[in-house]
C-alpha cells in the first residue's frame, strides 16, 4: 500500500496482449512508491494473456469478462477502483511506466482534475512538451491541431466527484472525449516536469487502423461542443493524414465531416 500523500491507482484493461503484459504489470509493481491498488481487467482475452496475468495474482488484482472493447473494461474497472483511491490511472496493457511514475504524480502540490507527466516512445524520443498548466479549452486546441499534451497512459485522474466515464459506442478518440468530460470549464490540467511513462506503439492497435468520422469520439465532442473552428483544423490535419497515406477514399469520407452539425 503506498505511503504517499495521494492514493493511486491504475486500471490495466487487457485483450490479446501476450507478447505486451507481463511488461507493462512490472512496470506498474516495480514503482519507488507503490501503487495503492493495481486492477487488470481481462477482456475476454484468447492468446493465453490471462495466463500470463494469472502469475500476478496476489500481487495484482484481476477482473474477467467476456470482450466487450476497451472502454468497457475501464469502466469495470473505474467501478471497482473509484471508492479506495484518489487518483486513477488506464494504463494499456502495451505500454509502460517508468519507476518513478506514483511518486511525481501522489508528491504533486496540486490537487487537479488531470495531473500527467511527460511520456517517450520507446525509441527514446519525447512525445511533447510545453505549458505544464493548462484549460480545457487549450485541451480542444492542441488535440485539433495534432499536438498531444497529454495521454492516457500517464495521465491521473481525481476520482472524487468524478461523473465521466469511457463512451463504449466509440473505437477511436474515446479516452480524449473521457478527459475532456472530466474536465469542467475553469479546471486546469497540471502536468509534472517528468517522464512517467513509454509508448510502444504494436502491431493491430487501434491507433493505427483506419478511422472515419462516426468512430471518432473527439471530432463527436468537437460538434457536440460547437467548436466549428477547431473541427474544421482536426478536419484538415485527418484529410492531410488520409492523403498521404494513400487512402483518398478514407480523406473523401472526412471531408464530409464539415457538413455535420
Amino acid at each position: 500500500m503506498s505511503s504517499c500523500s495521494k492514493r493511486i491507482g491504475v486500471v490495466i484493461p487487457v485483450y490479446n496482449k501476450f507478447n505486451f503484459v507481463e511488461r507493462t504489470i512490472q512496470s506498474a509493481l516495480n514503482q519507488k512508491e507503490s501503487f495503492h491498488r493495481i486492477i487488470v481487467v481481462d477482456d475476454g482475452s484468447t492468446d493465453g494473456s490471462l495466463d500470463l496475468i494469472k502469475k500476478y495474482e496476489g500481487s495484482v488484482e484481476i477482473i474477467t469478462q467476456k470482450n466487450g472493447g476497451v472502454s468497457n473494461a475501464r469502466n469495470r474497472g473505474l467501478d471497482e477502483i473509484r471508492n479506495s483511491v484518489d487518483y486513477v490511472l488506464f494504463l494499456d496493457a502495451d505500454d509502460e511506466l517508468t519507476s518513478n511514475y506514483v511518486f511525481n504524480i501522489s508528491n504533486c502540490s496540486f490537487d487537479s482534475r488531470l495531473i500527467a507527466t511527460y511520456r517517450i516512445r520507446s525509441s527514446g524520443e519525447l512525445v511533447y512538451r510545453g505549458n505544464r498548466h493548462f484549460s480545457k479549452e487549450t485541451l480542444f486546441e492542441s488535440w485539433s491541431k495534432g499536438e498531444s499534451p497529454i495521454w492516457t497512459g500517464c495521465t491521473a485522474v481525481r476520482v472524487h466527484g468524478l461523473k465521466a466515464r469511457f463512451n463504449e459506442s466509440y473505437s477511436h478518440g474515446e479516452d480524449r472525449q473521457f478527459f475532456l468530460n472530466c474536465l469542467q470549464s475553469n479546471d486546469e490540467i497540471t502536468i509534472i516536469d517528468e517522464i512517467g511513462a513509454i509508448y510502444h506503439k504494436s502491431p493491430g492497435s487501434l491507433s493505427s487502423e483506419y478511422i472515419k468520422p462516426s468512430q471518432d469520439a473527439f471530432f463527436h465532442c468537437l460538434v457536440e461542443n460547437g467548436k466549428y473552428f477547431y473541427r474544421s483544423i482536426y478536419i484538415l490535419k485527418r484529410v492531410k493524414t488520409a492523403l498521404i497515406g494513400g487512402r483518398f477514399i478514407n480523406a473523401l469520407v472526412w471531408i464530409t465531416g464539415f457538413f455535420r452539425r
